[in-house]
């Protein structure tokens, strides 16, 4: 049986297929990850543009920020990281040198 689809119908369906695609790939790369690595993604993930700084990291929970960064990279994560200056947002005070993550993909 062939089916004829319009331009707009093979659009939506190829993005619908490309959104599956990702989504089973970013889930079997968090099913091998411990609970600090998978608690890190998630607060990458949730961020708009999937950034956070290790101010943010630790305040939630990941106490060793780039050992697990350095560990999610060898299971295949891509993060870049950027030092720049951040605030605290308990304290107020502004930190130089603070590291922000950034969840590019996965390999």
């Amino acid at each position: 049986m062939i089916v004829l689809l319009s331009h707009d119908q093979l659009y939506l369906t190829c993005l619908f297929v490309v959104a599956l695609y990702s989504i089973n790939i970013k889930e079997s790369h968090l099913t091998n990850l411990t609970k600090k690595e998978k608690l890190a993604v998630s607060i990458l993930d949730a961020s708009p543009l999937n950034t956070a700084t290790s101010i943010k990291l630790r305040d939630d929970g990941v106490f060793s920020a780039p050992q697990t960064i350095c560990r999610l990279r060898a299971k295949g994560a891509i993060i870049s990281v950027e030092k720049k200056a951040a605030y605290n947002s308990r304290t107020g005070e502004l930190y130089n040198n603070i590291a922000h993550y950034r969840l590019e993909g996965w390999v």
